[in-house]
């Protein structure tokens, strides 16, 4: 059976937390709704486990000679291979009072598979990702194709040429690199052949850092396109690399670092589920070059009170439209107050303008740009959101709701796309066709 983490598929293992007085533990490591469980039983004749769910002694009076804390790293082992679990904390625990006997759950945020010796991925010096869309968005392609064709210009031949175009880095922070790749190979039938293009973002540091350090830049690339799309593209895969973990050959010499699958209920893998090609931009990579990428993961950290619940939009797939209001309301206030701090108001006064003079903010340089009356708008976009936030005041019909929401959304999206360096020539052409400036009357 191979390496691997399925829904529906459990897996029965020992798990190790790296103590020498701690025997392996039995346990079943398993996913459910994408995120990585395991389920680990205890009783009177093996406390270690319930050590580590006893809240109160008087639950499992035998395990209080022993107590400790969970660790946030464990290795499991089955006969399918190792897998290191990272960011482990409980999540439930069942048991029968009178034996003694139950169940602790442990939730994962992340499950590096082949991996052994969790104390080596506390922290990491590589992460890599593969994003959807990216390669369209940024026209980079390792594949070229040429045919030939007969007298009759009917195709007798197709050549395909695999080579991959230099690598681009983004930023110096934790050298945010972008690879582009493929792969070839067999496919997953008989008599097929299987050539893919990939695009790797990649962050790696000879200084161990932490998960969320890596993971937030990734996070932030794939933020710019599903922006430039508004789409919920998602990522295909993750790995991942400690440099305490290096290739070791039977006589003992290392050679290099190892890259390990990772599995993160923190990364949910979406999938746009939709043809290549057919995917109108509101800017490409083309538009705004690297300089604009490293200007986006600046402002992806500065603006993350406003960045984050605007993109969390697109994970609300099935709220009202009073609900996506309101969060997009959250994104704008918190857009216009970053604004007025930049410039230059103290934090007290920032704080004390209205969510009008904040959306006057945000959109003052857009007039020429928005499809609409920018102070209709304004008025129209308070009244919606504090509607929708104050329970003492009515509610507009849904239409309004709804054109409020799709202009508001256009100028978030506009405002991002000026600040990380589209020209409002290349706005104006795009904007023509965006899937969102076609919903509004």
């Amino acid at each position: 059976m191979a390496n691997v983490i399925e829904e529906g598929t459990p897996r029965i293992g020992y798990i190790y937390d790296g103590m020498k007085d701690t025997p392996a533990i039995p346990a079943q490591l398993f996913k459910r709704n994408s995120r990585v469980y395991l389920e680990v039983p205890f009783s009177p004749d093996s406390p270690e486990a319930a050590a580590w769910f006893a809240s109160e002694p008087l639950m499992f009076p035998y395990a209080e000679t022993n107590h400790r804390d969970l660790p946030s790293a464990l290795d499991f082992l089955d006969s399918s291979g190792s897998i290191v679990l990272i960011g482990c904390h409980k999540a439930g625990t069942r048991h029968q009072l009178m034996s003694g006997i139950g169940t602790g759950r442990i939730a994962v945020d992340y499950a590096i598979l082949g991996a052994y010796d969790a104390r080596k991925y506390s922290k990491i010096n590589g992460f890599r990702s593969e994003i959807e869309g990216l390669g369209e968005w940024m026209e980079i392609k390792s594949t070229k194709t040429s045919f030939e064709r007969d007298d009759t210009k009917r195709i007798k031949a197709i050549n395909i040429q695999l080579k991959s175009p230099p690598e681009i880095k983004i930023s110096r922070v934790l050298n945010l690199t972008i690879r582009p790749s493929f792969s070839y190979g067999s496919g997953d039938r008989p008599d097929e052949t299987k050539v893919s293009e990939r695009m790797l973002v990649e962050t790696h540091t000879q200084r161990a850092r932490e998960w969320q350090e890596h993971l937030s830049l990734h996070i932030a690339i794939r933020d710019l396109v599903r922006v430039s799309s508004w789409r919920p593209l998602g990522f295909h895969a993750h790995q991942a690399t400690s440099h305490k973990d290096s290739v070791t050959t039977i006589d003992g010499s290392t050679h290099g670092h190892t890259w390990h699958a990772v599995h993160s209920i923190r990364t949910l893998h979406h999938s746009d589920k939709r043809k290549s090609g057919n995917v109108d931009y509101l800017f490409r990579y083309s538009n705004i070059g690297k300089q604009g990428m490293d200007r986006w993961v600046r402002l992806h950290k500065e603006y993350s009170r406003a960045i984050d619940p605007l993109m969390s939009l697109l994970e609300l797939r099935d709220a009202s439209i009073e609900t996506l209001v309101a969060q997009l309301g959250i994104s704008l206030e918190a857009l216009g107050f970053l604004v007025a701090r930049h410039d230059g108001l103290s934090k007290e006064k920032a704080g004390r303008e209205t969510f009008a003079q904040r959306l006057s903010r945000v959109s003052r340089d857009l007039p020429s740009l928005a499809p609409f009356n920018i102070d209709k708008w304004i008025e129209d976009a308070s009244k919606a959101y504090n509607a929708v936030k104050h329970a003492n005041r009515d509610l507009p019909d849904i239409d309004f709701l709804a054109q409020s929401y799709w202009k508001s959304l256009l100028i978030a999206r506009i405002w991002i796309a000026k600040h990380v360096g589209a020209s409002e020539d290349l706005l104006k052409k795009t904007l023509e066709h965006d899937r969102i400036r076609l919903l509004i009357d």
